[in-house]
């Protein structure tokens, strides 16, 4: 990864998992559907037969888990385009603006949820780096 003074920065793999990791940790996603499966526990016998049965008892169990622990993980949210290109034109080029866009009802997104958290963190007390979220569902973005 790079280095921003003593902080290492990398970029995300396509699971989720940071390249770097080694061992047998499970990535983001293996970590998100191991706590999401045992918040949800095991669907119904008659949910598990009927794919459509099972997609809604899914979607129900997620948006519960969401709304559960989606606020773990916010950062501070972008609201409007005004505020957007506010944003971008405040920060030119001396600052780096990491921005998460996500929607509600999104796995990875909500999987990537606690190591961003962590990211901003850690970060937001250097003035060079700022975090933002946008949902990309709400009328406004």
């Amino acid at each position: 990864g790079k280095h921003l003074g003593s902080i290492s920065v990398r970029m995300l793999g396509s699971s989720g998992a940071l390249p770097t990791q080694q061992g047998n940790e499970p990535g983001h996603m293996a970590q998100f559907f191991m706590n999401f499966m045992q918040f949800a526990g095991p669907p119904p016998p008659e949910v598990q037969a009927d794919k459509d049965k099972y997609y809604d008892w899914f979607n129900d169990k997620f948006s519960q888990y969401e709304d559960k622990y989606a606020p773990d993980y916010a950062i501070p949210e972008i609201i409007g385009h005004d505020a957007f290109e506010q944003k971008l034109l405040e920060a030119g080029r001396s600052k780096l603006l990491i921005i998460k866009f996500f929607k509600k009802g999104c796995i990875p997104c909500m999987a990537l949820g606690p190591m961003l958290k962590k990211c901003y963190s850690n970060l937001k007390d250097i003035k060079e780096v700022e975090y933002y979220s946008v949902d990309i569902l709400k009328k406004e973005n």
